[in-house]
């Protein structure tokens, strides 16, 4: 298709499909492209890996342009050693101020394509700025192989998007970005969130009905299922195999040019290839049990406590060697070497 759009003087055009003029796009899949307008966006080219990244701006922010610019290139690289491979020969990123003045702290976000668009207020300081773009890249950064990057059908989205979400707060911890305790935190109000008295579905079913009203589950429960998988999975394998080796064969297995398959039949025959997550997935996949994690939290040395229904989780004041070396996996060493760019 050629697009040609209408702007108004003096404002520019930011795409990654071909452009043959100013104004003028030729794209194959219209369902992927996306343009960007505005009269004060600013672009800024990095390379990551092989990949081309654009990193656009627009408005006044308290972080810079570079900063967002080597923020999203070290994600993306991260992300390239994890997958073991890289979507696409050029990524967009556009980070966007909302046309009308919003709450602080409120944003938007999607991924499609090889197209990253986030629509965000701004926090108040420069450190809680940072931090929100991280969180921001660390989850739409990853969509880019998962769900875009491979040829999966059907609402998988507990997986896509609950298992994105541990991914992203486990790399959060791993880039010392945020610390072990804001890891156990964000856990910690999932576990809540999942335990609050409404009617619990499975999985795959709250992923069928995720525009009405079991978003949450989907983000919540399907986050701490990874954790789940990722703690079985490491206690099984002693460290060598984590819930990261399952998002490497999910995209292997599926990336194109193979044929398009059920995500959900897809990702649970690779789930199932480790027995040890056999109990995980009837429960709390296919099933609708509450999560009773205490047993998987000990074997890495984590406690969980509870008070007037709610849970809290701390590290074991003694942990034996076994529990440390899983901790270490989890990224509970990482607080400790901070860098400075991250505090």
């Amino acid at each position: 298709a050629r697009i040609t759009f209408e702007i108004p003087n003096g404002w520019s055009l930011s795409s990654t499909e071909k452009k043959t003029d100013a104004n003028v796009l030729e794209t194959n899949d219209l369902e992927k492209s996306i343009a960007v307008a505005g009269k004060f966006l600013r672009e800024r080219q990095i390379n990551a890996g092989t990949s081309r990244m654009k990193i656009l701006t627009d408005g006044e922010w308290l972080f810079t342009d570079t900063e967002a610019a080597e923020m999203a290139g070290e994600i993306f690289e991260e992300y390239a050693k994890l997958f073991g491979g890289e979507p696409g020969a050029t990524v967009q990123i556009a980070i966007l101020k909302f046309s009308n003045p919003a709450r602080t702290g409120n944003w938007e976000a999607e991924t499609r394509g090889r197209n990253i668009t986030i629509v965000s207020s701004d926090m108040p300081f420069k450190a809680q700025s940072l931090q929100r773009l991280h969180e921001q890249l660390r989850h739409e950064i990853f969509h880019l192989w998962l769900p875009n990057g491979v040829n999966l059908g059907g609402n998988y989205d507990w997986f896509f998007e609950g298992f994105a979400l541990y991914q992203s707060l486990k790399t959060g911890v791993l880039l010392n970005r945020i610390s072990f305790d804001d890891f156990l935190d964000t856990l910690t109000r999932a576990h809540n969130m999942d335990s609050l008295p409404v009617q619990r579905i499975s999985l795959i079913e709250a992923s069928k009905n995720r525009w009405s009203g079991t978003n949450t589950q989907v983000y919540a429960r399907g986050m701490l299922v990874a954790f789940l998988c990722d703690i079985a999975l490491l206690q099984r394998s002693k460290g060598k195999i984590a819930v990261a080796d399952i998002f490497k064969q999910v995209y292997d297995k599926h990336r194109p040019p193979n044929g398009n398959v059920d995500g959900n039949t897809a990702i649970i025959n690779i789930l199932q290839a480790n027995p040890e997550l056999e109990p995980i997935i009837d429960k709390y996949i296919k099933g609708s049990q509450k999560v009773e994690w205490q047993a998987d939290l000990t074997a890495a040395g984590i406690d969980s406590t509870g008070e007037n229904g709610r849970t809290n989780l701390k590290v074991r004041a003694k942990p034996s060697g076994r529990q440390k070396d899983l901790l270490d996996k989890l990224g509970y060493n990482s607080w400790r070497k901070l860098s400075p760019k991250s505090k």
